[in-house]
């Protein structure tokens, strides 16, 4: 679902995004999702690596919820 909300062919408002507000981490993630889907060389996940993929986009974005407590979906 948040790979969904994140996609570039959206353009979420500030009405939007306002109740997303009281987490500002999980604003900051998306916002970094999504520059990163624009930007394949220059996204987060991608830092200091010579090859870069969708793969790595899942794994960081798996980190991230992971550092956020949110668990697996089994």
């Amino acid at each position: 679902m948040f790979i969904n909300a994140s996609s570039l062919e959206y353009h979420p408002t500030a009405d939007d995004l306002r109740p997303l507000m009281h987490h500002p981490a999980l604003v900051v993630l998306l916002i970094q999702y999504r520059e990163g889907l624009g930007n394949r060389r220059g996204a987060i996940w991608n830092v200091g690596k010579a090859n870069w993929g969708v793969t790595d986009s899942k794994v960081w974005l798996n980190e991230q919820f992971t550092s956020f407590g949110f668990k697996p979906q089994a």
